[in-house]
């Protein structure tokens, strides 16, 4: 088992601006429908209710995402070495998710398609 846990600006350069409740929206939706979320994901069935930690934070009037989760892999030895590696090896296509998830919200709510809560 292992742990990710990362945190990105929101707002770099791209427009428009998302405020916390865009966020949280965009993120509800995310919960109910990954697949428009995570480019590298094919296909998305919940078997089982897990927990994936997001803070939506302001840092110093910055707003940045934290996301943090806990995985599994019943495949490999949990703290072995070939974990770890595969760990090591996944962390830049997580943060990728992560930033194709705030582009998502970001396209969502440029199109009128975050919905109001």
């Amino acid at each position: 088992m292992f742990t990710v846990d990362m945190t990105i600006v929101v707002n770099s350069n791209s427009k428009p601006d998302l405020t916390q409740t865009d966020v949280w929206r965009g993120l509800i939706l995310k919960d109910e429908n990954a697949m428009p979320f995570v480019p590298v994901m094919e296909a998305c069935d919940v078997v089982e209710r897990g927990t994936i930690f997001n803070e939506i934070l302001d840092q110093d009037g910055e707003l940045t995402l934290r996301y943090s989760f806990t995985l599994a892999r019943e495949d490999m030895e949990d703290g072995s070495d070939e974990e770890k590696a595969y760990a090591a090896g996944m962390e830049d296509t997580y943060l990728k998710a992560v930033q194709y998830t705030i582009d998502t919200i970001r396209r969502l709510k440029a199109e009128g398609e975050l919905p109001a809560t």
